[in-house]
């Protein structure tokens, strides 16, 4: 009973803490112009599965595609294109002086020459192509927090020590009802 017991602990155990073959998404900070927003993206870096930021009254939440896709690089902790050094994000809704997909804000990463810490531009589109900056600065994205032990591990965790526990208090038990039986016998 204890062997199979301690394997079945073990095996849940292993299977608790062995790591997901999927990349985890989590949630990224990022300040403009002393404004923060957020956008989600693979914590090892990868295409962002979205992205909102509100500034001067104009929503940035449209992620561009193809080669001005945005993709978060863990390693520079910047925001860049799919294949270029600018990502791009439109506004869905219309604001102050911008009507709907008709504003970009474009990110550069931090690779290019000079280019430390990583910038930001936006400008209107006119006519398709873009326009005068209106905005431009440098941004900064703030890694989430370390994520504290699951609830449901620590509750494994207790769980396995409850049965070893019982275990011993039942081994305990047997020894001593066995003694005062036959105490000359231990």
């Amino acid at each position: 009973m204890f062997n199979s017991v301690t394997k079945a602990a073990c095996f849940a155990a292993a299977f608790a803490l062995a790591p997901t073959a999927h990349a985890a998404t989590v949630t990224f900070d990022i300040e403009i112009a002393g404004v923060t927003g957020m956008f989600d993206a693979p914590e090892a870096g990868g295409l962002l599965s979205s992205f909102n930021i509100t500034l001067g009254g104009v929503t940035f939440d449209t992620l561009g595609m193809g080669v001005s896709a945005p993709v978060y690089n863990a390693v520079d902790n910047d925001i860049r294109g799919n294949g270029s050094t600018e990502a791009s994000i439109l506004n869905s809704v219309a604001g102050p002086g911008c009507a709907a997909l008709s504003c970009i804000l474009s990110l550069e990463d931090s690779v290019d020459p000079g280019v430390v810490p990583p910038l930001y531009a936006i400008f209107p589109l006119e006519g398709g192509i873009p326009g005068t900056v209106t905005s431009a600065g440098e941004y900064t994205i703030t890694a989430p927090a370390p994520v504290p032990l699951p609830a449901p591990l620590a509750l494994l965790l207790g769980a396995v020590l409850s049965l070893l526990g019982l275990r011993k208090a039942k081994n305990w038990r047997r020894h001593f009802v066995s003694f005062r039986q036959n105490p000359g016998s231990v």
